[in-house]
Order: structure tokens, then C-alpha cells, then sequence
């Protein structure tokens, strides 16, 4: 506590004809610290006479590391947004490298940078000069599909006759869809059946698979937000495998589409 017995302490809490603070001796303000069950704290020491307050000590250092925490994390995902991560693509990617770009993607979202996607057409990958706009817009609509939820920041057009590039950032949520989205994410294991992953073949399975994807596309979303707004408990490896269990759920889907007899989506039947 501050100084000799002309220590100031500033006001306990109690109502006393609305005082803020007053001088007190020093043997005075640490008895009444103690009776508050709180800690006297010298906060100016070169006042005179110095100046003290009664507080919670442990809550206030709490406190103040949370808020250091905080606004560090608040200054990286700052420095990331205004960072752009770019990815090539193929006019003639292939499916299983084009879900390998699609990750990177998510991982990069997920991150909280920028992502930019870029086609580079070639004279012999077989698509005309015409034909490059709506070629580039298929192959766009392709990758978007398997990205976690995202804001397009750049639709997608042509950069010069040879390339065509989109540019998309993390989707933000309200903190009311935070909670709401979180609380579904914890819903998930118990209404996605284990059978989206094992079986196929039958548009029960299908629309199954498609709940699935629909369910862990808002727990993904769901633990971005919680991460966004300063939930130590997300990590982003858990973000990943979510994000990575999402992908699995989408070709799934097709696996599911491409194994069924032809015609089979139109013989639902219902329990």
C-alpha cells in the first residue's frame, strides 16, 4: 500500500455521501481492505499522497492478461486479413488435386487470411478462348463447394485472356449466430446417423448424407465463430478436422450419387 499514514485509498464500494475517494492513514485503508475482503493496491505512487485502491488483486491480473490476450489476438487476425493467400489452378485439375486445393483454401479461411484463386489457361488444355469465362465459372462454383462458409470478396472474372481469379475471406458471424450455431454444433453427434459413412446406395442414404454435410457445415461454422470471439478452447486443429470431416461428408454425397442404379432417386420411399 502506498507511502507513510498520509496514504490515500480510493473509495470501497460503500455509499458514503457519494465519496470516490478520501485521505486516509495507512493502518486505516488496509483495515478497511481487509473488512471488504479485498487487497489494497497502490496504483499512483508519486501522488502526494500516493494514491491506492481497494480491488480483487487476482480477478484484476486475470483481468488484465485476458485483455492483453485479447487485443493481441485481435492485432494478428488484423495483420491476416489484410494478408492474401494465393492458389493456382488448372484449367485440367484433377478431381483429388482439385479437393487438395480446396483444403489448403480452408485451412488458409480458417486462419483468418484472404484467399485468392487463380486459373491459368493454356493453349493446350483444350478450352477455347470463348469458352475460358463460363470454363473458369464451373471450376469456381466446383472449389466454392467444398470451401467452409466464406464472403466473396472478388466474384470471379477474367484477368486477361489467359487468366480468371475470385478472391474470398472468413465468413463473420453475429455473436447471437455464434451461440446459436454452437449450440447445434453440439447437437450434431447426436442426430447424424453413422451410417452416412459406411453404406450407400438408396436415396434415403443420399438425403441422409446430405443432412450430414448440411449438420457439420454449421458446427464448422460454429467453431469459427466461437474461435473469433475468443474461445481458448477451440483450437485450430480442431477447426481442420472438422473442416477436413466435412469434406469426407461431401464426397461422400457423391460417392453415394455415382453407386446407385440409374432412376433410383425417384423410388423414396417413407417410413
Amino acid at each position: 500500500g502506498g507511502g507513510g499514514d498520509g496514504g490515500a485509498a480510493e473509495g470501497d464500494g460503500k455509499k458514503e455521501r457519494k465519496k470516490t475517494h478520501e485521505v486516509l492513514p495507512t493502518v486505516m485503508a488496509l483495515r478497511r481492505a481487509k473488512d471488504a475482503g479485498l487487497d489494497l493496491v497502490e496504483v499512483n505512487p508519486r501522488a502526494k499522497p500516493p494514491v491506492c485502491r481497494l480491488m480483487d488483486y487476482e480477478q484484476y491480473r486475470y483481468d488484465q492478461r485476458r485483455k492483453e490476450r485479447d487485443n493481441k489476438k485481435s492485432l494478428v487476425a488484423k495483420r491476416r486479413t489484410d494478408q492474401v493467400k494465393m492458389l493456382r489452378l488448372s484449367a485440367r485439375i484433377s478431381a483429388s488435386d482439385l479437393r487438395q486445393k480446396a483444403e489448403q483454401a480452408n485451412g488458409f479461411l480458417a486462419d483468418g487470411y484472404k484467399v485468392t484463386l487463380r486459373i491459368e489457361f493454356k493453349p493446350n488444355d483444350g478450352v477455347k478462348v470463348a469458352q475460358r469465362p463460363a470454363a473458369g465459372a464451373i471450376l469456381f462454383d466446383e472449389i466454392t463447394g467444398m470451401v467452409i462458409p466464406h464472403r466473396l470478396e472478388v466474384v470471379g472474372k477474367m484477368t486477361g485472356p489467359n487468366h480468371m481469379m475470385m478472391q474470398m475471406s472468413q465468413e463473420r458471424l453475429s455473436k447471437a449466430q455464434a451461440a446459436a450455431l454452437k449450440h447445434k454444433e453440439q447437437q450434431v453427434a447426436k442426430v447424424v446417423p453413422k451410417k452416412v459413412v459406411t453404406e450407400a446406395g438408396s436415396a434415403a442414404e443420399l438425403a441422409a448424407a446430405e443432412a450430414a454435410v448440411a449438420a457439420q457445415g454449421d458446427a464448422v461454422r460454429a467453431l469459427k465463430a466461437a474461435k473469433s470471439e475468443g474461445d481458448d478452447t477451440v483450437t485450430d486443429d480442431s477447426i481442420k478436422a472438422a473442416v477436413g470431416y466435412l469434406l469426407s461428408l461431401k464426397k461422400r454425397v457423391e460417392v453415394v450419387k455415382s453407386s446407385a442404379p440409374q432412376g433410383s432417386w425417384d423410388e423414396v420411399t417413407t417410413a
